[in-house]
Formats: C-alpha cells, sequence, structure tokens
C-alpha cells in the first residue's frame, strides 16, 4: 500500500494538492506543512486530521525520521532548505518526488535566477534594497541569516540530489537543472494540481471585454515597472490594467507597484490589493480579455491555463517557458520579445476557432482523471 508523505508550504495552491492526492491515495496522505507559527494560524492550507504544522525543529527530530521510515513515497512541494535535508536522510525504500514551483529551482540554477527582472523593475528593487539596508543592525542581521541558510542549502541539496526519483519542472528547464545539479538522475515527470472541473470551470463562461490583466502576484518576477510604463505609453483609452497584488508577501514591492501604477496609469490602474475568495476573484477579472504576464522565467502556470480555458489572449514573454508548455499543449497564444509589441496584440481577440481548440486542449490535458493517472504513475512499480 502506498503511504505518501508530503513536504509543503502553506500556500495558495496547497488545499488543491490535500484534495487531489487524497482521490488518488484515499486515506494513505500525510502533510507536514511549513510557514505559519501555529496551526491554528495556517491561511490556506485544510484543517485535517492528517494535517501537522512542521517547524525547523521538527526537519532534525525523531519523528521525521519515522515519518520517512513508515513512507513509501515522499513528496516535496517546493524545495527549500529543510525540505532537501528531509530527502537527503530519507531511507533507501522510500520513493522521492520534487514538485518544482518554478521559484524554488530558479533559485538554484544560475541561469534561471540572473535573468529573472528586467531593467525598470531591476532598477526600482536596487533603489529599495539600497534605502533598506540604511539600518546597519538589520543588514548585518539579515546578512548572517542569508549567508547560513545559502550554506545550509548547498550543502543538503549537493547530498539530496541523487536520491529525487522524479521531478516536475517544464520540459525545456529539464537540461538546465541537470546541468546545474549533475547527480540529479530523476526522470521528469508532470503534476497538475489545478483541474477542469475544480478549478477553471468555476467563474464566469469566458474572460472577455477591454480590459488588461497584469501578472499573478505581487512577486517582482512579474517585472510589473516595465510592463506598467509601456502600457502608459500607449492609448489604452478606457481600457482598465487590473493587477492582482494580494498573493504573496513582499509588501515593499507591492506598495512600489501601487505607487507606480497610480502615477503611471492614474484611474485606469485597478490593484486588487486584498485576497478574495475564489469566485469573487474570478468575477473582478471576468472583464480582461486580454492578460499580459510580463515574467521572464516560469509562474503562474494554473492562472495561465485558467485564462486560456476561459478565452483570454495571452500575451507572454518569448523566453518564459510557460509560453512554449502550452503551445506544446496545443493552444494559441501570443508570444513577445519585448513590450513594443503590445500595441499591435492590444487590438487583436482570439478567433472562435483559437477559443474552441485552446479549451479543448486544457480540458484533454488538465481534467482530473488525467491528473489523478499521473500522480497514481508515482508509485506505480
Amino acid at each position: 500500500m502506498t503511504k505518501v508523505l508530503h513536504l509543503i508550504p502553506d500556500e495558495k495552491v496547497t488545499p488543491f494538492v490535500q484534495e487531489v492526492y487524497e482521490s488518488a491515495f484515499p486515506g494513505q496522505n500525510k502533510f507536514r506543512v511549513v510557514g505559519p507559527k501555529t496551526k491554528e494560524a495556517f491561511r490556506f492550507t485544510l484543517p485535517a486530521s492528517n494535517v501537522s504544522l512542521a517547524r525547523p525543529s521538527y526537519f532534525f527530530s525523531r519523528e521525521m525520521q519515522a515519518d520517512l521510515k513508515t513512507a513509501t513515497l515522499l513528496v516535496v512541494h517546493f524545495m527549500n532548505p529543510w525540505f532537501a535535508r528531509a530527502i537527503w536522510k530519507a531511507p533507501s525504500h522510500t520513493r522521492v518526488v520534487w514538485s518544482g514551483w518554478g521559484m524554488d529551482y530558479q533559485m538554484i540554477v544560475p541561469e534561471f535566477r540572473d535573468k529573472r527582472f528586467l531593467p525598470k523593475t531591476q532598477m526600482i528593487l536596487n533603489t529599495a534594497g539600497e534605502l533598506r539596508e540604511k539600518n546597519t543592525r538589520n543588514r548585518q542581521k539579515k546578512t548572517l541569516k542569508t549567508i547560513l541558510t545559502s550554506i545550509l542549502f548547498r550543502n543538503w541539496v549537493q547530498k539530496m540530489q541523487a536520491r529525487v526519483d522524479y521531478v516536475f519542472v517544464l520540459p525545456c528547464e529539464y537540461r538546465v537543472l541537470k546541468s546545474a545539479l549533475p547527480k540529479l538522475t530523476a526522470k521528469l515527470c508532470e503534476l497538475n494540481y489545478y483541474s477542469v472541473e475544480k478549478t477553471f470551470r468555476g467563474g464566469p463562461e469566458q474572460m472577455k471585454g477591454p480590459d488588461i490583466l497584469l501578472g499573478n502576484s505581487n512577486d517582482p518576477m512579474n517585472n510589473h515597472i516595465d510592463a506598467i510604463e509601456a502600457l502608459a505609453g500607449l492609448d489604452l483609452g478606457d481600457r482598465r490594467v487590473i493587477v492582482p497584488l494580494s498573493y504573496g508577501d513582499n509588501e515593499q514591492y507591492k506598495n512600489l507597484v501601487l505607487t507606480e501604477g497610480a502615477r503611471l496609469l492614474g484611474r485606469r490602474f485597478i490593484p486588487i490589493k486584498a485576497f478574495l475568495p475564489i469566485e469573487e476573484y474570478y468575477q473582478c477579472i471576468r472583464s480582461c480579455g486580454t492578460v499580459i504576464m510580463n515574467h521572464r522565467c516560469q509562474q503562474a502556470i494554473g492562472n495561465v491555463a485558467y485564462a486560456i480555458y476561459k478565452g483570454a489572449c495571452i500575451i507572454i514573454r518569448n523566453e518564459n517557458p510557460v509560453g512554449q508548455y502550452f503551445k506544446s499543449q496545443g493552444c494559441s497564444i501570443r508570444q513577445v520579445t519585448s513590450s513594443n509589441e503590445w500595441t499591435t496584440l492590444l487590438k487583436q481577440e482570439l478567433s472562435p476557432t483559437e477559443i474552441q481548440n485552446n479549451r479543448a486542449a486544457i480540458e484533454g490535458h488538465w481534467n482530473t482523471k488525467e491528473i489523478i493517472n499521473r500522480i497514481r504513475m508515482l508509485a506505480a512499480n
């Protein structure tokens, strides 16, 4: 019988992970969740008898060793130093899966890490960093913590990489990841946690209208500043730019985006500042017939899949592997090398045939049955 130990942060995707793994392996999952200081403070994780809070001390405890000993499958959702140590300590009979979320392996691989930001966003981050670091005591405290965490991470990643049996990254990222982690012999797998039935069918029948959805979170990898400056130079008329900033914990960057958005776009800038129930969020973005994802690296796969399913025109940077990922599934999206191409694309809509084909592609790849079958394959002999 398959017994699954999950190491996972308390994040927006966590309840979807809980649900889909319980469908795949009913009653055989144990979730150790990191993030809040108390179990009562979980923001996203669904309370259940198989859910426990994992403090840093857990990863040095006999309790972790007991969990690993009884698990036939260890699934690490988003790599961090503590999860890397758990993989390293996993017994040989435990099959190990690394479910990459983008930012975790981007921080390990220089080729990903060093290309995350566009010039305007990088400049404003540098300026904000200089202001923040004026306090010497805070700078020293942060530097020591960062150095220690980095040393531990590098050490444990080097020790754990040969123990990973399966890894989920985008196919075009797999070669780069393996070049950075030469001892990694893991097989490439695909893991999706949002489904057509549970997620994408919610909300309006179609995202249709003149407004523009920009980005997915308050993470600087959205490159909001570059995008907002580019949009401010275009004739948008009455089109609004709706910018979700409620997801993530980078409050300083969020405030920078709020300031620049209001300054450059005025009344057309509509930030979503508070975290909303999913149906309410869907209603907020229903008038966005165009979606701009200005990331240079992988992020927002679930958001893009939803928008594709709902008939929106997706504009995504050419170097972002998410574009190729969805094109390989048969989806029609608009890939660009710079914001100079937005002028023409913002005047376009998808054809009825493209909308129909996009929805069929998402239904074929992101349906519950396929998602669960891919998960069950992880435990197959």
